[in-house]
């Protein structure tokens, strides 16, 4: 406040914040929702083979 007293101006600089506490829980979960896809397909793709060769 010192500065808009001294100079009748106030310097604003515009601070734009994108990453929030909770944003930790949404990459962890999108990452383990990932890893299970990848899980699922892999294990349906082992049984589609399985199955061929039987």
């Amino acid at each position: 406040m010192n500065q808009l007293e001294n100079n009748n101006e106030l310097a604003a600089a515009p601070e734009l914040i994108t990453e929030k506490e909770e944003d930790v829980w949404r990459e962890s979960f999108i990452a383990g929702s990932s890893v299970l896809l990848a899980l699922m397909f892999t294990a349906t793709s082992q049984l589609q083979i399985y199955l061929l060769l039987i």
